[in-house]
Order: C-alpha cells, then structure tokens, then sequence
C-alpha cells in the first residue's frame, strides 16, 4: 500500500515522464540508445540545462511553419524582454563553456537554468517536451561525446543555417515534386551566436506522435539482436535478407527521389541520418525518414535553372556542390561495427541491391533507360564502409530537371531573399503577435 502510494506521487510530481511521449516517441529513444551499436546508453528522462540568452544577442532563422507550440517552448518573456532558451547537451564538456564565457564577457547571465526533461540519442540531437504543453520535438546542439565514429560535434554557426536554407528549399519544392518513398523530418528553427560558432536546430517529429507509425534507425535495423527480433516478427529467419529487401530497397529509391525531385544528395550517406517507417505492426511501410540536411551536396545544374545562384555560393563555400557526373555514395555500415549475421557478401549484396534500387527510379522519374543507367556495374566499395557508383548526367536528367524547374518557379517566387535577410529575431515577436 505504501509502496503503490509512493509510486504514485512520484508519477505525480513527474507527470509528462509517461504522459508526454507517445509509444513511438518512446521506442524511437530505446531504438536510439539501446539497440546501437555505436552507443551504449538507456532512455529514461534525463534533466536538460539551458542558458536564457536576450532574443537580441542571437540571430535567428525561423520557418513560416514553424509550430507555436516550439515557439512558446523556446523564446518567452523576461523582465518586458524576449529571451531564448539555449540548450546545453547533457553529456556535452566543453562547447557549452564558450557559450558561458561569451555572455559573461557581455555581462549576461551565465546561469544554468532547468525547464526541459529530455531523451539522449546516439547523436547530438536530444527528445524535448515541454512540461506545460507536453508538445515535443528534437534539438540538436554541440556535445564533445557523441557516438561512434563521431566523437566531437560542435554545432557550428553557419551549418545550423545551412541547416534552414534546405529545409525550406525542400518544403517549396515537395509541393510541386512530391516524393512517395520519403519522409522528411523537417527543422524550421535555428539560434546562432557567430563570434563562438555555435548553433542550435530544431527538428519536429509530429509523425512519431499519432501512434500509427515507428520510426527505426538505421543503426537499430543494423543491431545484432533488435533487428534479427524486427525480422522475426515479420516471418524472416534471415535478417540479413530481410534488411536487403526492406531498408536497401526502399532507401535505394528515396535517395533517387530526393536527388531526381530536390536536386540534393548526401554527404555522409550513412545509417545515423536514415529512419525506417514502420506501421503500428513493425511491418516497414516501404518509406524511409531523411534527417539532418546540413550534411548535403547540391547538384548545381538544378539550382541554376531554379536561379538560385545565391545558394550555389552559399554552398560553394564549404565545397558541398557538385557539377557534371552524379557521384552517388552509400553506407550502411559506416561508423558502426557488423552485426552478427552480417557477411562481406552480404554486405556486398547489400551494396548491389541499393544501386539497383536508385537506377530503377532514376529511370522511372526521368526516362533514361534502365540499361543505358546500369551500363557500369562496377562498386568502388571499402569492406562495411561506403560504396560508390558514378553515372553521367544524361540528357533525360537534364530535360527532367528544367521541366521541374518551370514548375517549380511558377507555384514559388523563390526571391533571393539569402539568409542574412531571413536571421531577424524580431519575427518571433511577429509570430507572437499574429498568432501563428
């Protein structure tokens, strides 16, 4: 009786510990920090500190779309003055301390405020909910202890914008060129402080709360036991199979379709920056979840015929367009170690079968024929790593590509606006005042 009493008031002072996240928000964290094998970790709540900055002393980057709830959560009013609240990584040593050494040096408040109860996972991005509304949503922030392969991550000033130009570029365009085998989780908001480089980007994940559907890492689709578990409960004895046909099929064609539809492709195509789309039965839906778009190469024959030479240099900067031949990258493994049932040939097999995969839709968006496509068969591959096919730019691409343009420029304007025009903190007060 007392024990039940006690439990109960704990479940009471912490009500949105259970209430907050739905059932696929919450196996997406157990997916994220349990079932990785470039992390080691559990998913209970954990407390995440900020930094409340002047709204003034950031620049800001703020989507049209951008929920009130996440707005309501992050910038609120002090002392007759708009304030944001500045997200410290939980594991994070070192970054956030040049963030405290650059209020001090304005005489701000350094203090370390606690609002947010959150998940890690195995990346820089965190699981926020606000306790008032119990609306949640991702940020991603700098940390010197991430996983695997990728151990210090700072969040850097001009990345987190980069971050919102595609993001935009992507829901403009998706309303001309839809893209049937890809979910975007798209991040409308980023805080930036230039002199320290540093930023932080806010991502929704408003799929994972209907309940309907499951989100499944990459990384977890590649764990020894949990995606061997996922398999069975599907029919399969054979992981390795299973995850050919229904995560390097599936992703075969979203890649085609966001290079063919948005002109973009990855930089690091590995398994950290996809999710797997399950139904409220495990049974993968044949859709795969794209996240994180600052790590993207633009294919500049589009964006010229798009007229957005401004995001050509913006890009340019960083190296991070291409030009001429489609140099398409996959890794399923980069980063991480092989499960178990995991062969060379396998992976191998793996390989083939998502070159096969994006040919088949190249082919299907833009016409060029399906052999003219496969004509080199040859993978340029290192063993679990990334394997590389390079095609032409075939004539069919380049017709494909103008007549998407056309359309595109007619239902957008697509002013130059660039993004020192777009970092204005004052629209989150127009925000307020509208509505939104």
């Amino acid at each position: 009786m007392l024990k039940t009493y006690l439990f109960s008031l704990v479940i009471f002072a912490l009500p949105f510990y259970a209430a907050a996240q739905t059932e696929s928000v919450e196996e997406f964290v157990a997916w994220e920090v349990e079932s990785n094998n470039v992390t080691l970790g559990k998913s209970k709540p954990i407390d995440v500190k900020h930094f409340e900055i002047p709204l003034s002393v950031v620049e800001s980057d703020l989507a049209s779309y951008l929920p009130q709830k996440v707005l309501q959560a992050l910038i609120f009013e002090k002392n007759g003055e708009d304030y944001v609240r500045w997200l410290i990584h939980p594991e994070d040593t070192k970054w956030y301390k040049k963030v405290e050494t650059y209020l001090k040096s304005k005489k701000l408040d350094s203090t370390h405020y606690k609002y947010f109860i959150g998940y890690k996972t195995a990346s820089r991005s965190m699981i926020l909910t606000d306790p008032k509304t119990e609306y949640s949503f991702s940020v991603k922030a700098s940390t010197d202890h991430t996983a695997g392969e990728w151990r210090d991550k700072r969040q850097e000033f001009d990345d987190s914008f980069d971050i919102r130009f595609i993001n935009d570029l992507i829901n403009q365009i998706s309303v001309v060129s839809r893209m049937e085998n890809v979910v975007t989780f798209l991040e409308p908001a980023a805080f930036g402080i230039k002199s320290i480089n540093q930023g932080i980007v806010v991502r929704l994940i408003d799929q994972m709360k209907t309940g309907k559907k499951y989100y499944l890492p990459g990384f977890s689709a590649l764990h020894g036991k949990e995606g061997a578990r996922i398999a069975r409960i599907n029919g399969s004895d054979d992981p390795a199979e299973y995850w050919n046909s229904h995560y390097m099929k599936p992703l075969g064609k979203a890649l085609a379709q966001l290079m063919m539809n948005i002109g973009i492709q990855y930089d690091s195509p590995h398994s950290q920056n996809f999710l797997i789309e399950l139904d409220a039965d495990l049974k993968p839906t044949g859709r795969i979840a794209l996240r994180d778009f600052g790590d993207v190469f633009l294919q500049e024959e589009f964006f010229k015929m798009l007229k957005r030479q401004d995001i050509i240099e913006r890009f340019a900067k960083t190296e991070n367009t291409h030009k001429g031949d489609l140099e398409v990258t996959v890794g399923p493994l980069h980063g991480n170690t092989p499960p178990d049932w995991m062969t060379r040939r396998y992976y191998n097999l793996w390989l083939r079968t998502f070159f096969a995969s994006y040919e088949q839709e190249v082919s299907k968006i833009t016409g060029v024929p399906l052999a003219k496509i496969s004509k080199n068969r040859s993978i340029d591959s290192e063993l679990y790593s990334y394997g590389t096919k390079i095609y032409p730019l075939f004539p069919e691409i380049i017709e494909h590509y103008k007549n998407l343009a056309t359309e595109v420029l007619k239902v957008n304007s697509f002013s130059i606006e660039g993004a020192e025009s777009r970092k204005k903190s004052n629209l989150c007060t127009a925000l307020f005042v509208s509505g939104f």
